[in-house]
């Protein structure tokens, strides 16, 4: 009877409180992760050992060290991916105001091309008529010229 107590409290003492210790580290860290909170992992700390215990809660502590560090990595990349992002943004906008500016400036430049296009055809339509009357006078005056000429009085 004494030596099933002994063992159990040496079973207690040598793997199920550090088990217990463990797992519930495991369960911060996971609790941690899921709510990104990746700067905090440095606070759980496993401790290490000889014993295999030990070996797990030093490999735990090493991944969770990896996780903070790729964590920080990802965090510095995302912060320059946004800067980029910025960056391009705005030269679309400059690039996208210049655009518009062109087409305002092709717009008008038809309007205009087509106002001159108007106002030849206007000046045509009116100048064909004055140059039949005109044509018409000139015949009407060298033609009075001529008869004053062959008068006789």
């Amino acid at each position: 009877m004494i030596t099933a107590a002994v063992i159990y409290f040496m079973l207690n003492f040598l793997a199920f409180n550090p088990l217990k210790k463990t797992t519930d580290k495991i369960s911060r860290a996971e609790n941690l992760i899921d709510n990104k909170q990746y700067n905090q992992l440095s606070d759980v700390k496993f401790a290490k050992g000889r014993n295999e215990i030990g070996l797990v809660n030093g490999s735990i502590n090493d991944l969770l060290g990896r996780i903070q560090s790729n964590e920080g990595k990802l965090a510095n990349i995302n912060q320059q991916l946004e800067i980029k992002v910025e960056e391009r943004t705005a030269e679309l906008q400059d690039t996208l105001k210049e655009l518009k500016n062109s087409q305002l400036q092709l717009i008008r430049s038809e309007k205009m091309a087509t106002l001159g296009q108007m106002v030849a055809g206007v000046a045509h339509e009116v100048n064909t008529p004055l140059s039949y009357v005109q044509n018409n006078l000139c015949l009407l005056y060298t033609s009075d010229a001529a008869d004053d000429s062959l008068r006789v009085d």
